[in-house]
């Protein structure tokens, strides 16, 4: 619980680049239900010691109206509290525009519209009223403004930033202690 209420002082704990790159597909696919508090899985990585997400419960394509962009986290979530945290939000903004910008990203976002549309074709009988998931990256530049753009507590994030620093290189036996402290199984 811990780490979900401020993740900026267990940043050593949590694998950046993987939740960036969850993020960032899940805001391209509009998968904001598996975001929830209630929803979100975690997986504790034994040899990496850290937290990562685990997708679950995720109904992609669907907008929720009280969220900026039907997608984003509100500010009472645990992922608007990672995202509050300037390195992630800057390593964030660097996996979405991957998907914006990349090559490699156009041609497996339009392999797989060509494949959504034969799925739906094929289930076209037995579901005739299957609607289309739409497959774009035009939502992502307002989300890269989003993440811009809010305003976030910069004292507690210059806060975190130096509380890191002084955390990033603890002695062993600290962040044992601290390990068994927030998961006593480990």
């Amino acid at each position: 619980d811990r780490i979900l209420e401020n993740p900026s002082s267990y940043q050593h704990l949590l694998n950046f680049d993987v939740w960036a790159e969850y993020l960032a597909i899940t805001f391209l696919f509009k998968c904001w239900h598996g975001n929830l508090d209630m929803n979100l899985s975690y997986y504790f990585h034994p040899l990496e010691r850290s937290l990562q997400p685990i997708s679950s419960d995720n109904s992609c394509g669907q907008e929720d109206h009280r969220r900026a962009f039907g997608v984003m986290p509100t500010q009472n979530e645990f992922l608007y509290k990672l995202i509050s945290i300037p390195s992630f939000r800057q390593l964030l903004s660097t996996k979405i525009k991957w998907w914006m910008d990349s090559e490699e990203a156009k041609i497996f976002l339009s392999r797989l519209r060509e494949k959504e549309i034969t799925l739906r074709r094929t289930l076209a009988f037995e579901s005739p009223f299957l609607g289309k998931y739409k497959i774009s990256v035009n939502h992502l530049p307002g989300i890269l403004d989003w993440l811009n753009s809010t305003t976030f507590n910069s004292k507690k994030a210059e806060a975190s930033t130096h509380l890191v620093r002084k955390i990033q290189s603890p002695q062993k036996v600290r962040t044992n202690q601290l390990l068994q402290d927030i998961f006593p199984a480990v």
